[in-house]
Protein backbone atom coordinates (compact mmCIF):
# COMPACT_ATOMS: atom_id res chain seq x y z
CA UNK A 1 0.00 0.00 0.00
CA UNK A 2 1.45 3.38 -1.02
CA UNK A 3 2.13 6.14 1.49
CA UNK A 4 -0.23 8.40 -0.46
CA UNK A 5 -3.10 5.98 0.05
CA UNK A 6 -2.26 5.52 3.74
CA UNK A 7 -2.19 9.28 4.23
CA UNK A 8 -5.48 9.56 2.40
CA UNK A 9 -7.10 7.08 4.76
CA UNK A 10 -6.13 9.03 7.89
CA UNK A 11 -6.99 12.34 6.26
CA UNK A 12 -10.31 10.85 5.21
CA UNK A 13 -11.03 9.80 8.78
CA UNK A 14 -10.22 13.31 10.00
CA UNK A 15 -12.55 14.84 7.41
CA UNK A 16 -15.24 12.34 8.37
CA UNK A 17 -14.89 13.36 12.02
CA UNK A 18 -15.32 16.98 11.00
CA UNK A 19 -18.42 16.09 9.00
CA UNK A 20 -19.99 14.50 12.07
CA UNK A 21 -20.16 17.95 13.66
CA UNK A 22 -21.62 19.29 10.37
CA UNK A 23 -18.42 21.25 9.82
CA UNK A 24 -17.04 20.98 6.31
CA UNK A 25 -13.47 22.05 5.43
CA UNK A 26 -13.01 24.25 2.38
CA UNK A 27 -12.43 22.66 -1.00
CA UNK A 28 -9.16 24.54 -1.45
CA UNK A 29 -7.75 23.12 1.76
CA UNK A 30 -8.66 19.60 0.67
CA UNK A 31 -6.88 20.14 -2.64
CA UNK A 32 -3.80 21.45 -0.81
CA UNK A 33 -3.80 18.37 1.42
CA UNK A 34 -4.01 16.10 -1.61
CA UNK A 35 -1.11 17.88 -3.30
CA UNK A 36 0.98 17.77 -0.13
CA UNK A 37 0.31 14.04 0.20
CA UNK A 38 1.56 13.48 -3.34
CA UNK A 39 4.70 15.56 -2.77
CA UNK A 40 5.55 13.67 0.40
CA UNK A 41 5.09 10.13 -0.94
CA UNK A 42 8.78 9.69 -1.68
CA UNK A 43 9.80 11.16 1.71
CA UNK A 44 7.69 8.60 3.55
CA UNK A 45 9.29 5.71 1.65
CA UNK A 46 12.73 6.99 2.62
CA UNK A 47 11.66 7.52 6.23
CA UNK A 48 10.35 3.96 6.42
CA UNK A 49 13.83 2.57 5.85
CA UNK A 50 15.76 5.03 8.00
CA UNK A 51 13.78 5.60 11.19
CA UNK A 52 13.75 2.07 12.57
CA UNK A 53 17.19 2.55 14.12
CA UNK A 54 16.46 6.08 15.32
CA UNK A 55 13.43 4.87 17.25
CA UNK A 56 15.70 2.74 19.39
CA UNK A 57 17.25 5.75 21.12
CA UNK A 58 17.15 6.04 24.87
CA UNK A 59 14.74 8.97 24.82
CA UNK A 60 12.21 7.11 22.71
CA UNK A 61 12.61 3.97 24.75
CA UNK A 62 11.95 5.84 27.97
CA UNK A 63 8.79 7.40 26.56
CA UNK A 64 7.59 4.09 25.16
CA UNK A 65 8.20 2.34 28.47
CA UNK A 66 5.50 4.46 30.06
CA UNK A 67 3.00 2.90 27.66
CA UNK A 68 4.34 -0.64 27.63
CA UNK A 69 1.58 -3.08 28.53
CA UNK A 70 2.73 -6.46 29.79
CA UNK A 71 0.62 -9.41 30.74
CA UNK A 72 -2.71 -7.91 29.60
CA UNK A 73 -5.34 -10.60 29.40
CA UNK A 74 -8.38 -9.06 27.72
CA UNK A 75 -10.44 -12.06 28.73
CA UNK A 76 -9.95 -10.98 32.35
CA UNK A 77 -10.54 -7.29 31.65
CA UNK A 78 -13.35 -7.21 29.09
CA UNK A 79 -16.10 -7.30 31.73
CA UNK A 80 -14.30 -4.96 34.09
CA UNK A 81 -16.00 -1.64 34.85
CA UNK A 82 -13.63 1.27 35.42
CA UNK A 83 -14.34 4.82 36.49
CA UNK A 84 -12.49 7.92 35.36
CA UNK A 85 -13.01 11.28 37.09
CA UNK A 86 -12.69 14.40 34.96
CA UNK A 87 -11.07 17.64 36.10
CA UNK A 88 -14.58 18.95 36.81
CA UNK A 89 -15.31 16.03 39.12
CA UNK A 90 -17.64 14.19 36.74
CA UNK A 91 -17.25 10.43 36.99
CA UNK A 92 -17.21 8.47 33.76
CA UNK A 93 -18.04 4.80 34.09
CA UNK A 94 -16.42 2.64 31.42
CA UNK A 95 -16.19 -0.99 30.44
CA UNK A 96 -14.01 -2.98 28.06
CA UNK A 97 -15.72 -3.47 24.70
CA UNK A 98 -14.47 -6.10 22.19
CA UNK A 99 -13.78 -4.67 18.75
CA UNK A 100 -14.28 -7.19 15.95
CA UNK A 101 -12.58 -9.96 17.98
CA UNK A 102 -9.28 -8.12 17.50
CA UNK A 103 -8.80 -5.82 20.50
CA UNK A 104 -10.55 -4.13 23.40
CA UNK A 105 -11.14 -0.51 24.40
CA UNK A 106 -12.64 1.13 27.45
CA UNK A 107 -15.80 2.90 26.28
CA UNK A 108 -17.98 5.10 28.51
CA UNK A 109 -21.10 3.15 29.43
CA UNK A 110 -23.36 6.07 28.57
CA UNK A 111 -21.99 6.21 25.01
CA UNK A 112 -24.22 4.70 22.34
CA UNK A 113 -22.88 2.63 19.49
CA UNK A 114 -24.30 4.18 16.33
CA UNK A 115 -26.03 2.03 13.74
CA UNK A 116 -24.15 1.83 10.47
CA UNK A 117 -26.98 3.61 8.65
CA UNK A 118 -26.63 6.53 11.07
CA UNK A 119 -22.84 6.54 10.61
CA UNK A 120 -23.23 6.84 6.84
CA UNK A 121 -25.66 9.74 7.31
CA UNK A 122 -23.45 11.65 9.75
CA UNK A 123 -20.05 10.96 8.20
CA UNK A 124 -18.64 11.54 4.73
CA UNK A 125 -15.48 10.39 3.00
CA UNK A 126 -13.77 7.35 4.51
CA UNK A 127 -16.41 6.59 7.10
CA UNK A 128 -15.41 4.56 10.19
CA UNK A 129 -16.75 1.08 10.81
CA UNK A 130 -17.78 1.71 14.40
CA UNK A 131 -18.67 4.88 16.31
CA UNK A 132 -19.48 5.29 19.99
CA UNK A 133 -20.97 8.68 20.86
CA UNK A 134 -22.48 10.61 23.72
CA UNK A 135 -26.09 11.79 23.49
CA UNK A 136 -25.14 15.19 22.12
CA UNK A 137 -22.80 13.65 19.51
CA UNK A 138 -20.02 16.09 20.40
CA UNK A 139 -17.74 13.43 21.93
CA UNK A 140 -16.96 10.36 19.86
CA UNK A 141 -14.76 7.29 19.61
CA UNK A 142 -14.45 6.22 15.96
CA UNK A 143 -12.84 2.97 14.81
CA UNK A 144 -11.79 2.13 11.27
CA UNK A 145 -10.93 -1.47 10.42
CA UNK A 146 -9.41 -0.86 7.02
CA UNK A 147 -8.28 -3.33 4.40
CA UNK A 148 -5.26 -1.17 3.61
CA UNK A 149 -1.97 -2.90 4.12
CA UNK A 150 0.74 -1.62 6.42
CA UNK A 151 3.47 -3.54 8.21
CA UNK A 152 4.10 -3.38 11.93
CA UNK A 153 7.62 -2.14 11.16
CA UNK A 154 6.26 0.85 9.20
CA UNK A 155 4.28 2.45 12.04
CA UNK A 156 7.13 4.57 13.47
CA UNK A 157 8.03 6.09 10.11
CA UNK A 158 4.35 6.57 9.32
CA UNK A 159 3.97 8.64 12.51
CA UNK A 160 6.79 10.96 11.40
CA UNK A 161 5.24 11.23 7.96
CA UNK A 162 1.79 12.09 9.30
CA UNK A 163 3.22 14.69 11.68
CA UNK A 164 4.90 16.42 8.75
CA UNK A 165 1.73 16.30 6.70
CA UNK A 166 -0.73 17.44 9.39
CA UNK A 167 1.51 20.21 10.70
CA UNK A 168 0.80 22.21 7.53
CA UNK A 169 -2.94 22.30 8.18
CA UNK A 170 -3.60 21.60 11.85
CA UNK A 171 -2.11 22.35 15.23
CA UNK A 172 -0.20 19.19 16.10
CA UNK A 173 -0.30 18.89 19.89
CA UNK A 174 1.82 15.77 20.27
CA UNK A 175 3.02 12.63 18.52
CA UNK A 176 4.20 9.38 19.99
CA UNK A 177 5.17 5.82 19.15
CA UNK A 178 5.03 2.97 21.65
CA UNK A 179 4.47 -0.75 21.87
CA UNK A 180 1.81 -2.98 23.35
CA UNK A 181 3.14 -6.51 23.38
CA UNK A 182 4.35 -7.15 19.82
CA UNK A 183 2.32 -4.32 18.32
CA UNK A 184 3.79 -0.95 17.37
CA UNK A 185 1.32 1.86 17.94
CA UNK A 186 1.55 5.35 16.46
CA UNK A 187 -0.27 8.32 17.95
CA UNK A 188 -0.98 11.87 16.89
CA UNK A 189 -2.93 14.50 18.80
CA UNK A 190 -4.07 17.56 16.91
CA UNK A 191 -6.58 20.38 16.79
CA UNK A 192 -8.27 20.84 13.44
CA UNK A 193 -10.04 23.97 12.25
CA UNK A 194 -13.71 23.90 11.36
CA UNK A 195 -16.31 26.44 10.33
CA UNK A 196 -17.36 27.71 13.76
CA UNK A 197 -15.25 25.76 16.23
CA UNK A 198 -12.21 23.52 16.50
CA UNK A 199 -12.03 19.78 17.06
CA UNK A 200 -9.56 17.99 19.31
CA UNK A 201 -8.44 14.65 17.90
CA UNK A 202 -6.46 11.91 19.63
CA UNK A 203 -5.72 9.24 17.04
CA UNK A 204 -3.80 6.00 17.24
CA UNK A 205 -3.10 3.55 14.45
CA UNK A 206 -1.45 0.17 14.22
CA UNK A 207 -1.05 -2.87 12.01
CA UNK A 208 -3.22 -5.90 12.74
CA UNK A 209 -2.37 -8.84 10.49
CA UNK A 210 -0.71 -6.30 8.15
CA UNK A 211 -3.86 -4.15 7.89
CA UNK A 212 -4.21 -0.56 9.09
CA UNK A 213 -6.47 0.00 12.12
CA UNK A 214 -7.33 3.53 13.26
CA UNK A 215 -8.91 4.53 16.58
CA UNK A 216 -9.83 8.19 17.04
CA UNK A 217 -11.18 10.03 20.07
CA UNK A 218 -12.53 13.48 19.32
CA UNK A 219 -14.49 16.27 20.94
CA UNK A 220 -15.26 19.92 20.32
CA UNK A 221 -12.89 22.58 21.60
CA UNK A 222 -15.44 23.62 24.24
CA UNK A 223 -15.17 20.20 25.88
CA UNK A 224 -11.42 19.82 25.47
CA UNK A 225 -10.36 20.90 28.97
CA UNK A 226 -12.62 18.34 30.62
CA UNK A 227 -12.35 15.51 28.11
CA UNK A 228 -8.74 15.59 26.89
CA UNK A 229 -7.51 13.42 29.80
CA UNK A 230 -10.57 11.21 29.45
CA UNK A 231 -9.62 10.72 25.82
CA UNK A 232 -6.16 9.59 26.92
CA UNK A 233 -7.82 7.18 29.35
CA UNK A 234 -9.86 5.65 26.51
CA UNK A 235 -7.05 5.55 23.95
CA UNK A 236 -4.50 4.18 26.43
CA UNK A 237 -6.86 1.31 27.33
CA UNK A 238 -6.08 -0.52 24.08
CA UNK A 239 -5.61 -4.24 24.78
CA UNK A 240 -5.19 -6.96 22.18
CA UNK A 241 -7.04 -10.24 21.90
CA UNK A 242 -3.84 -12.14 21.12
Amino acid sequence: MSSKKKAGIVLGILCAITALFILIPTANKNEDIKSESQRNEREFSEADSSHAVERETAAKSEDAAEHETEGIDPNDKKDEILIFETVKGNKIETEYIPIDHKFYLKIPKNFEQLDYDIITQKYSGDIPDMVFSNEEANINVAISLTENRIKNSQIDAYTDYMEQLFSNYCEVVDTNSYTIGNYNVGQIKLISDAVDTQIYNNMIYFSYHDKLIIVAFNCTEKLMDEWMDAGDFIIDSLAFEE
